[in-house]
């Protein structure tokens, strides 16, 4: 009994996640998710309180590994590894491992995440994602450069990942090509990061 009120359940998630990635939060229905997963509208109710739910249910996850990555990446990382000791072909190399592992089920749940939440509790997550992106990469900036004259550069950045990152999602189909220039892409972001931390560190105008 339990396998098939999982598979019911999973049912409904799929359904949901294509549903929300057509039509947005807002435009979605729960009409057609239960037509999807061929079920009835009553028996989504027995699994989600409500449209929100089932939404939150799919991204709730990846939204909150994204705030604990941002305050714990040190954790993520591992704690016998020591990153600033990391040639860059190392950096590479563990970048795409953590990417590869998490792309398969969490690339679908960031495009909703970011995209398609209007109208939810995430519906300004992109805004709060580069704020907070952007206020670690200056952290880093300032612990080594403290001079550093541009503190607006941290947003940029995270700005440019987000958007870059997302458009490899919209445009590669195969979760290998996405995890290459992922990690292409972070190592872009890193390599900038270098030339900013490797600045004058005693210039103060």
């Amino acid at each position: 009994m339990q396998i098939k009120k999982d598979e019911m359940k999973n049912s409904l998630l799929k359904a949901a996640e294509k549903e929300f990635l057509e039509k947005g939060f807002q435009g979605a229905s729960i009409r057609r998710i239960v037509q999807q997963a061929d079920t009835t509208i009553g028996n989504f109710y027995n699994y989600f309180e409500s449209k929100e739910a089932v939404f939150t249910a799919l991204v709730d996850e990846i939204y909150n590994g994204f705030v604990y990555l941002m305050s714990h990446h040190n954790d993520a990382i591992g704690a016998d590894i020591n990153v600033d000791n990391l040639d860059f072909y190392s950096m590479r190399k563990l970048i795409h491992q953590q990417i590869a592992n998490i792309l398969p089920s969490a690339d679908i749940s960031l495009l909703l995440l970011i995209e398609k939440s209007k109208g939810t509790k995430y519906e300004n997550v992109k805004t709060e994602l580069v704020e907070m992106m952007g206020k670690h990469f200056l952290t880093h900036i300032e612990e080594t450069n403290p001079y550093y004259p541009y503190p607006e550069i941290g947003k940029v950045l995270a700005l440019q990942l987000i958007e870059g990152a997302l458009d490899i999602l919209h445009t590669e189909k195969k979760h290998k090509q996405k995890a290459e220039l992922l990690t292409e892409l972070m190592m872009y972001t890193i390599t900038g990061m270098t030339g900013i931390l490797q600045g004058d560190k005693n210039d103060k105008n």
